[in-house]
């Protein structure tokens, strides 16, 4: 298949599904940095880069267990025969 006919076949399949996932990431993203913005505010005193990178490495592993979990959830809603 060339590269183009794999896009539609995936863009048919899979856009519910990713609108889907990206609403559900983008809904819970925003309250997870609302917390934790809220967070640093007792925390300021400690506020270095080594902090904001280890924030930032906890933000994009708690992003990707979201998605895996929309997944999974996905996967237990369809039945394969």
């Amino acid at each position: 298949m060339r590269l183009k006919e794999k896009f539609v076949i995936k863009e048919r399949f899979l856009f519910d599904k990713l609108f889907y996932l990206l609403k559900h990431l983008y809904e819970r993203s925003w309250f997870s940095l609302t917390e934790t913005c809220l967070a640093f505010t007792v925390f300021h005193d400690d506020l270095n880069p080594h902090f904001v990178a280890l924030f930032a490495i906890l933000f994009f592993l708690k992003c990707f267990h979201w998605l895996l979990e929309d997944r999974v959830d996905y996967v237990r809603e369809v039945n394969y025969i």
